[in-house]
């Protein structure tokens, strides 16, 4: 059955994460680093960077990079 389309599970868990993430970066209204992110979550740095990510493909959260290699980029919501 190769030719059934697969349908993609949306996992609400993520959904709500995924908005969680943009809310908070409305209200905070400034740059912010995946890892400060990640600490106001309590979740794992990879979580987060996986729902950044993901807001910064759909175009709701604009990633900036670090002035140097080592500083690390932020995120903020997109205009």
């Amino acid at each position: 059955n190769a030719a059934r389309t697969r349908k993609t599970k949306v996992n609400q868990e993520v959904v709500n994460f995924r908005e969680a993430v943009l809310n908070k970066l409305t209200e905070i209204g400034e740059p912010v680093t995946n890892k400060d992110m990640a600490a106001e979550f309590g979740v794992s740095a990879q979580k987060m960077s996986a729902a950044l990510r993901f807001l910064v493909k759909e175009g709701y959260v604009t990633r900036i990079e670090g002035e140097k290699k080592s500083a690390p980029a932020t995120f903020i919501v997109a205009e």
